[in-house]
């Protein structure tokens, strides 16, 4: 069972190594982005995360494009302040 566990944090954490923590309108979030074209940005819906995207990004920056996803306050990586419900 730690074997699974370790390497679930493991694939976390080089999602987390692979993007950067950033603040929008006071608010602390978590973006990732790869490649260089045009961009394409990926919103994750109730309960998900800019980490549902990790394969998709990597695959639009294969593929000549920007692929960009984040998270919103209180999902994935973002913080959740005291005032959001």
């Amino acid at each position: 069972m730690e074997k699974s566990t370790s390497t679930a944090a493991c694939v976390i954490d080089a999602h987390r190594d692979a993007g950067q923590h950033v603040a929008a309108g006071g608010v602390g979030s978590f973006l990732r982005a790869e490649g260089d074209g045009e961009p394409v940005v990926c919103i994750h819906g109730m309960l998900g995360s800019s980490f549902g995207y990790r394969k998709l990004i990597s695959e639009l920056a294969r593929r000549g494009l920007r692929g960009v996803a984040w998270d919103l306050p209180g999902f994935g990586l973002a913080d959740r302040p005291a005032e959001y419900d």
